[in-house]
């Protein structure tokens, strides 16, 4: 490989690896900044002093990728990489011993000086050692940001801002998996987009939960459903119940309206006979 690729992998990637992951640029952040600084040459005659540039850099962490001696595994602006055939020699599993010693101490006899058949005993009792547990196995770093970082972005999408502390207890609780963080914040991007629909209609909408009781009731798993306006079950009732009051005093309308007519018929009749008798 080029000399500056050697380098680079042996003064700035290596010393600064996690012996317990492999990772580079978690207990102790690197940028392309940081990797030409560490490769910084000072001046000496007939030597060229400086540092490389940023793009030759770039070029470096590609043809060690290419190399399959380190993997890219960034997350936004930060640049995490992981020396993939590294060795991990001052690496220790942290377990607990499978055959622990066991040895058993008793106490000794007191010794009776004086010629008596009354002696004192003592009870024999051994002391064994308590059953080894294994350690609390350490959690990665590189899962602890990934967690905050998906849990800023539920943060942020979330309507309601309330008790940040609790929620983010909550989130880890959960253990959340890739799978399952692209399952939340999908169904939650969804459910903000129907809240807001269905706000724009008239529709009435019940209140958002806080955010903790949301992830602790497995809210993401909720269906959609479109609410009945009041507006318009209003509408709906009043012209029904319209219909029926029409319906019940139809006939008696229709009555009244042929009395009218007939009350009309014998009022003409009697002015005609009225007229009549004027004229003779």
């Amino acid at each position: 490989m080029p000399h500056l690729v050697q380098l680079t992998y042996v003064l700035a990637l290596r010393p600064y690896m996690d012996y317990r992951t492999g990772i580079v640029g978690i207990m102790r952040g690197i940028s392309y900044q940081s990797l030409r600084e560490a490769l910084f040459v000072e001046p000496h005659v007939g030597y060229k002093s400086g540092s490389p540039s940023k793009d030759q850099m770039r070029r470096v962490i590609k043809t060690l990728k290419r190399a399959g001696l380190i993997s890219v595994i960034s997350q936004g602006k930060k640049l995490i990489l992981k020396c993939e055939l590294a060795s991990w020699d001052f690496c220790v599993q942290n377990k607990a011993a499978t055959k622990a010693p066991q040895q058993a101490a008793t106490k000794p006899h007191a010794k009776n000086n004086v010629n008596t058949s009354n002696y004192q005993n003592f009870d024999v009792q051994a002391a064994i050692a308590q059953t080894p547990q294994p350690d609390t196995p350490p959690v990665s770093d590189i899962n602890i940001i990934f967690l905050q970082e998906s849990f800023e972005k539920f943060w942020q999408l979330y309507p309601i801002k309330q008790s940040k502390t609790r929620t983010w207890e909550c989130y880890q609780s959960l253990s959340p998996t890739p799978e399952l963080i692209e399952t939340i914040l999908t169904a939650l991007t969804q459910q903000c987009d129907h809240y807001q629909a269905s706000v724009a209609k008239g529709q009435w909408m019940p209140n958002w939960k806080n955010p903790s009781n949301w992830l602790t009731q497995r809210c993401w798993e909720d269906a959609l459903y479109e609410p009945q306006t009041q507006g318009n079950s209003h509408a709906a009732h009043k012209s029904k119940s319209g219909s029926l009051l029409w319906e019940s005093c139809k006939d008696a309308i229709e009555g009244y309206d042929d009395a009218e007519e007939s009350i009309d018929e014998k009022a003409n009749v009697v002015s005609f006979k009225q007229r009549q008798q004027r004229a003779y």
